[in-house]
């Protein structure tokens, strides 16, 4: 049930933004940055509300939005309006374009053969919107190995001394391997749960997070943390010559890092991913 504090807020935002009257506020989800709310109008419309635990995400992903709108082959939910605490006293709040009738790809029943079609709609996609390359090209290297170092200086606060130790030969693995490279469009956690297929049987790519722009492997790895497509993607990206020696080291150091980042923020580990991954 909703309480009555973030109903108030919802009716107040919608009233303003939309100039409508609201039907219904159903909780259709939640993880560990927020609840996603279903809204509904008396004319039939309806919209997501997300409303998130922290601050800043919110408008970092209002912006990520924009950036991937129409830039790739799935279609994106298109953000409508940001509420900020500062303003409503409440929480953060992303209004956007609620996507009809479908489910995660990860959770579809999908046959093998068309699992290998999935595959390569879902990597097709990715080199799509990754031909979008940042306009003022950075220093990709340091950046990241920046980003890293203040992860692992956190982690060291953290009592897991195995983890730890596997951090540390990571670090080191971190600032051998990742150099300055094109910075292209990135989803930033580019998954089969994130991605959804619709009853027509069309893809919808949701809930980008973390880098906006970046080295292309941060979001084949994130591809391949964990899904029920892992062969036919491999399989398609070593016909591409994209999974050479080279490729699956930056893969498995994004998936470390990525999974530290989420560490730190949720006290979740997924440590099967951690054994699969360690050098």
């Amino acid at each position: 049930m909703i309480n009555k504090a973030l109903m108030n807020v919802i009716l107040k935002d919608t009233r303003a933004f939309y100039d409508r009257e609201i039907k219904d506020v159903e909780l259709v989800n939640q993880g560990y940055y927020g609840l996603i709310f279903l809204v509904s109008f008396d004319d039939a419309f309806s919209c997501v509300a997300k409303v998130y635990k922290g601050f800043g995400h919110a408008k970092n992903e209002y912006e990520h939005l924009g950036l991937l709108l129409g830039k790739g082959l799935f279609h994106s939910p298109k953000p409508y309006y940001l509420s900020l605490k500062e303003k409503n006293d409440y929480k953060d709040i992303l209004y956007m374009e609620y996507i009809h009738e479908a489910e995660p790809v990860e959770l579809a029943a999908l046959e093998q053969c068309n699992k290998d079609e999935m595959a390569k709609r879902i990597v097709d996609n990715i080199f799509c919107y990754q031909q979008n390359f940042k306009v003022e090209q950075g220093n990709w290297g340091c950046v990241y190995n920046d980003f890293v170092h203040d992860l692992y200086n956190r982690l060291l606060l953290r009592d897991d001394n195995e983890l730890k130790e596997v951090a540390n030969k990571y670090l080191a693995f971190t600032k051998e391997s990742v150099f300055n490279t094109n910075e292209v469009l990135l989803h930033g956690d580019y998954n089969t749960l994130n991605l959804l297929v619709d009853k027509n049987g069309e893809l919808h790519m949701i809930d980008p997070l973390g880098f906006t722009y970046g080295d292309k492997f941060i979001d084949i790895a994130q591809l391949l943390k964990k899904t029920c497509l892992e062969d036919s993607i491999i399989k398609i990206l070593k016909k591409k010559d994209i999974l050479d020696d080279k490729g699956l080291t930056l893969v498995a150091i994004y998936q470390f890092w990525d999974e530290i980042y989420h560490y730190l923020r949720t006290n979740r580990i997924d440590s099967e991913l951690i054994k699969r991954i360690k050098f």
